[in-house]
């Protein structure tokens, strides 16, 4: 398996931890994602989203402004 669709599953999973609101466990995906690809806006999205369900602001917010630098023309 090629690390992009690593990255792909691992943030697949994420996201299928959020809809079934294992916020938690959706974090840990998406960091282990980070890990083998910290270019991609969408994990510190998907991940500023589900500090954000954890009302933990400041690293929800420290996500965004990842995202921020990385595409400053996304609006997510």
């Amino acid at each position: 398996m090629s690390v992009a669709q690593e990255v792909n599953e691992l943030k697949e999973k994420g996201n299928a931890c959020l809809k079934e609101n294992k916020v938690t466990e959706a974090v840990l995906f998406y960091t282990q994602a980070i890990k083998l690809d910290e270019t991609n806006y969408l994990l510190y999205s998907n991940r500023s989203y589900a500090f954000l369900k954890q009302d933990v602001i400041p690293l929800a917010f420290e996500d965004a402004l990842k995202v921020i630098s990385l595409r400053p023309d996304c609006a997510k």
